[in-house]
């Protein structure tokens, strides 16, 4: 499963601050800490 940002792209003229990867890390990250 992946997150799809092409139509969002396309349509809005909007592009992702943090790619997927980054995201995901931080969330895991933030829920290590206060879990």
């Amino acid at each position: 499963m992946y997150a799809n940002t092409k139509k969002a792209e396309r349509i809005l003229d909007w592009r992702p601050v943090v790619s997927l990867e980054e995201g995901l890390e931080s969330v895991i990250q933030w829920y290590a800490k206060h879990g």
